[in-house]
C-alpha cells in the first residue's frame, strides 16, 4: 500500500486487513502435484542444511519451512548479508502492532523484540554445501545464542 517495492524493505508494507492468501492457479497446481513426486528427497536434504545450521550456530531449529535467527538488527544485518550475496527474509511485524488489528497502544516486549531481530536465512533444497558453508561463514558472527 506504501509503495514498497520487494527490493525496497517490502516487510514494511501495510496490512489493511486479515485474511488469506490465496493465489494458487492450475499451472501451480500442476507443479505442486509433480514437487510431491520429489518430496522424500526434499525433505531429506532440508534435514541436512537443517542440520548444518544448527550444528554451526549451536540451535535447535525443527521447522522445515524457515530457518530463523536472531540477531541484534536485522535491518543492519540484512544490508551487511547483501553487501556479500546473501538474500536473507523478514518475518515478522508484531500483530499487536499492525494497525488493523486494532491493538497498537499495548506492549508486548518479548513480540517486539522478535519482531525487530528474527531474520530467516536461505534454506532449501537446492543449497550446495558450499552455499551452506558460505552462508555459515558469514553469518555466524551475527548470531544470538
Amino acid at each position: 500500500r506504501n509503495g514498497n517495492t520487494l527490493e525496497n524493505n517490502s516487510w514494511e508494507r501495510q496490512i489493511v486487513c486479515p485474511g488469506y492468501k490465496l493465489y494458487m492457479n492450475s499451472i501451480q497446481c500442476f507443479m505442486a502435484l509433480e514437487n510431491f513426486k520429489k518430496f522424500d528427497d526434499k525433505m531429506n536434504r532440508f534435514e541436512e542444511v537443517k542440520y548444518l545450521y544448527n550444528k554451526a550456530f549451536d540451535l535447535q531449529n525443527t521447522s522445515n519451512h524457515l530457518y530463523r535467527i536472531n540477531v541484534d538488527d536485522r535491518n543492519d544485518f540484512s544490508n551487511k548479508m547483501k553487501e556479500v550475496g546473501i538474500q536473507v527474509g523478514v518475518h515478522y511485524k508484531a500483530l499487536h502492532q499492525i494497525e488493523c488489528y486494532g491493538q497498537t497502544e499495548i506492549s508486548l516486549p518479548k513480540s517486539e523484540i522478535e519482531s525487530k531481530t528474527t531474520i530467516s536465512l536461505p534454506y532449501h533444497e537446492k543449497l550446495t554445501d558450499d552455499e551452506i558453508n558460505y552462508v555459515i561463514q558469514e553469518v555466524k558472527p551475527y548470531v544470538k545464542a
